[in-house]
């Protein structure tokens, strides 16, 4: 579990930095929606608790499994996923290779 955590958040942040252009991509309210912006807050509070520095890598680190799988919420259908998701899926079959698939399998494990 943890690997896949790792590695979903790796292969979202590196295809949003891409496609928008600066790794700092979570920090636009364009982008986030207010509810996932509050668990950005939280990542960011605990950084700096712990006196570490607000580097986009050591943030995306702290975000939960929960925030990366609400990425695939359909309110992302339009902002993230058309840019995004070949990029971060490559290995996909294309008619697999959608949100609409991907939201409820990360759920679930996320449930898990």
């Amino acid at each position: 579990m943890q690997l896949l955590e790792i590695g979903l958040r790796n292969t979202i942040h590196q295809a949003a930095t891409a496609h928008f252009g600066q790794d700092d991509w979570f920090d636009n309210n364009k982008i986030i929606h207010t509810r996932d912006q509050r668990s950005i807050d939280k990542a960011k509070q605990s950084l700096l608790r712990q006196k570490k520095t607000l580097e986009p890598g050591r943030l995306i680190a702290e975000l939960n499994f929960g925030f990366w799988t609400s990425l695939f919420d359909k309110r992302y259908e339009q902002i993230l996923w058309p840019s995004i998701i070949k990029t971060a899926f490559p290995a996909m079959p294309r008619t697999r290779r959608t949100r609409q698939n991907l939201s409820p399998r990360f759920n679930k494990i996320r449930r898990l």
